[in-house]
C-alpha cells in the first residue's frame, strides 16, 4: 500500500471523539535535557558500533549497549538525569523530555502491510534501538516484549498498520483517546520510552499527558467519593471498578469508560474534562525522547493540525515498555527468554 492510499483512513480517523480541534494548542511538555549536537554525534558512532541485531540477538545487543553505557562515551548529563529520575516520584514526575537524542542517519519507510517484517528487511542499523536501550540501562529499568505482539520485538514501531484506523493501537493512523497502555494486562509496563524518528511533516500529531496526581487534586470531595467506588466499567477490564483508588491512582479510558449510573457518568465526565485541562503535550520530532510513567498519567494522540496525509502515513516513533524489575513478573516470562511475557489464555495486547 502507498502512504498515500492511506488518505481515506486518516480522514475518518480524524474525526473520532477526543480529536482535537483544528489549530488547537496544547501547552508544551517541560524540556528536561538537550543533549548538545556532539554528544549526539559521538552516541551516533558508539551505538552505530554495535554488532548485534536487537530483533535477531537481543541479550547480545544489550550486552554491547551495556559496555557503552559504562564507559566515557555515554554524556555525563545524560547519566545525571537518569539518576536524577531515579531520585524523583514518579507520581510528582510522570514525563520527561530529552531533546537532540541519536537516531539512525537512514529512515526507510516501511510495507503498510507488513511493516514489522518490513523493517527487519530494511532498516540495517540500530542507533535508535541502542538509545532506548542505553538509557534502559542508565535507568535501571529493563526492557520487556509481548510474545503476541510485534513478533515478540521489544522495539515497537508507532507507524501505520493495515486496516488500523480508529482501532486502540500505536499502528492506528488518527487521534488516540487518553488511557494508559496495557491496563489490565498482567504484565503492564512501569514505563514507555518513545524515541521519534520521523515527524509527520505539515500535520500537527501531538501526544497529550495527563498527570494523575494533578487530575485527582483538582476533583472535589463529593466527585471523589464517587469516583473512589466500583461504580465504572471498561470493556475488556473486570466487571466494575473505580476511577480513582489508592492516593493517585487512576483509571480511565476515554471514551471507553463508562458510569453504571447518572451520578457516575456525570462524574467520569467531570474526570475526563480535568484530563483535558491539565494535559500537556509535544509534536514528537526528530530525536525528541519521551518517557511515560505509565501508572501514573494518561496519555492521548490528537491530530491537531491534518494537512498532508502522505507525510502522516509515514509519521515514524520507536517505543519500548520497561519495568522497574523483571522479577516480579518471572512467572509471566518465556522459559529461556527472560525479557518475554509469555502469552497466556484471555490476554489481550493493546
Amino acid at each position: 500500500m502507498s502512504p498515500g492510499g492511506n488518505e481515506s483512513q486518516v480522514r475518518l480517523a480524524s474525526g473520532r471523539p477526543g480529536c482535537a480541534a483544528p489549530g488547537l494548542r496544547v501547552p508544551p511538555l517541560h524540556v528536561d535535557l538537550v543533549i548538545t549536537d556532539q554528544e549526539r554525534d559521538n552516541l551516533i558512532d558508539s551505538l552505530g558500533s554495535v554488532r548485534a541485531n536487537p530483533y535477531r540477538h537481543y541479550e547480545d545487543f544489550c550486552a554491547e549497549v551495556r559496555r557503552i553505557a559504562r564507559s566515557a562515551g555515554t554524556p555525563a548529563r545524560l547519566r545525571e538525569y537518569a539518576a536524577q529520575r531515579r531520585a524523583e516520584s514518579a507520581v510528582d514526575s510522570p514525563t520527561g523530555l530529552v531533546k537532540n537524542a541519536p537516531i539512525d542517519p537512514s529512515l526507510p519507510v516501511f510495507d503498510h502491510e507488513e511493516p514489522v517484517r518490513s523493517k527487519h528487511a530494511l532498516k540495517t542499523t540500530f542507533v535508535a534501538e541502542g538509545f532506548l536501550t542505553l538509557y534502559a540501562e542508565l535507568a535501571g529499568t529493563p526492557g520487556i516484549s509481548y510474545e503476541n505482539a510485534n513478533l515478540g520485538d521489544v522495539f515497537h514501531d508507532v507507524y501505520p498498520g493495515p486496516g488500523s484506523a480508529g482501532d486502540l493501537a500505536q499502528k492506528s493512523l488518527g487521534p488516540i483517546s487518553f488511557h494508559r497502555d496495557l491496563a489490565n494486562h498482567f504484565v503492564r509496563p512501569d514505563y514507555l520510552y518513545m524515541l521519534g524518528m520521523r515527524s509527520g511533516g505539515a500535520n500537527a500529531v501531538h501526544t497529550t499527558f495527563a498527570s494523575n496526581k494533578e487530575v485527582i487534586s483538582r476533583m472535589d470531595a463529593a466527585s471523589l467519593t464517587v469516583a473512589r467506588q466500583s461504580r465504572f466499567e471498561t470493556p475488556g477490564e473486570p466487571p466494575v471498578h473505580p476511577l480513582v483508588s489508592g492516593a493517585w491512582g487512576l483509571r480511565v479510558s476515554e471514551n471507553r469508560t463508562e458510569g453504571l449510573d447518572a451520578e457516575a457518568e456525570s462524574v467520569l465526565r467531570a474526570v475526563v474534562g480535568i484530563v483535558h485541562a491539565v494535559k500537556r503535550g509535544i509534536d514528537i520530532q526528530p530525536g525528541d525522547f519521551v518517557i511515560i510513567c505509565n501508572n501514573h498519567c494518561v496519555h492521548s494522540r490528537e491530530l491537531a493540525e491534518f494537512a498532508d496525509p502522505a507525510q502522516l502515513a509515514t509519521r515514524w516513533l520507536i517505543k519500548t515498555m520497561n519495568v522497574d524489575s523483571r522479577g516480579p513478573h518471572a512467572r509471566h516470562l518465556v522459559d529461556g527468554v527472560p525479557y518475554m511475557v509469555r502469552s497466556e489464555p484471555g490476554d489481550a495486547f493493546e
